[in-house]
């Protein structure tokens, strides 16, 4: 997660409430992760919340039960770790397993090559009240 981005500056004001996503090719990254320089040519896509549903990173995972949902999503943020995951959720490990292999068959393309896209996805999802587990 980015906390700081100089030297950039937007065509328009960002308004409160949109998200913007900013893809760029990595030139250089410094001694920490503090430090990343992008070159070449950078792309911006700015918008409201509700322009950002797109089913096709989903697929049906998009309208399933909450817990299938907020499994993948704190399997993803817990950089793919079941274990992890299951204790920040407070659920068996089992259990967890279960409903994560129901998720990620509800998804138009495995996990482990999508994680990045669909975390994102659900986390939009999460942030704007549709998941309601937290």
């Amino acid at each position: 997660m980015t906390a700081f981005i100089g030297d950039i500056r937007f065509n328009r004001p960002i308004a409160a409430g949109e998200i913007v996503e900013i893809t760029a090719r990595v030139a250089h990254t410094g001694r920490s992760s503090r430090s990343i320089r992008a070159n070449g040519d950078v792309h911006v896509a700015i918008g409201r919340p509700a322009d950002w549903r797109d089913s096709g990173t989903l697929g049906d995972l998009e309208f399933a039960p909450d817990e299938l949902r907020e499994a993948a999503r704190v399997f993803v943020a817990e950089q793919c770790n079941a274990t992890r995951a299951a204790v920040r959720l407070y659920t068996h490990r089992n259990t967890f397993l279960r409903r994560l292999a129901r998720a990620e068959a509800l998804l138009p393309r495995p996990l482990a090559e999508s994680s990045i896209d669909v975390g994102v996805a659900l986390n939009v999802l999460h942030w704007r009240g549709l998941a309601r587990v937290s």
